[in-house]
């Protein structure tokens, strides 16, 4: 869980290690226990790709909430969590 009192680089490093850990257990639930171990640049592509998706969530949250439309996309965010 990311902390709201954390400092920008906490927070970059929260996420960081959330990405990790869920490469590595998605990873290895498709395709085998240690498959991402001897797997690294798989594990960097989904790490590369939560960080992208997470930067481009956040420019998107900026402009929605310029707009009053943040709340929203939050909403549609829990909706999707609880699939």
């Amino acid at each position: 869980m990311i902390d709201p009192d954390a400092s920008a680089g906490q927070t970059a490093i929260s996420y960081t290690d959330e990405f990790l850990d869920a490469a590595l257990k998605k990873i290895d639930k498709m395709f085998g226990k240690g498959f991402a171990k001897d797997n690294p640049a798989l594990v960097q592509g989904y790490i590369h790709a939560c960080a992208l998706n997470l930067g481009a969530f956040m420019q998107a949250s900026v402009a929605l909430q310029a707009n009053g439309e943040l709340d929203g996309l939050l909403d549609q965010l829990e909706d999707f969590d609880k699939r």
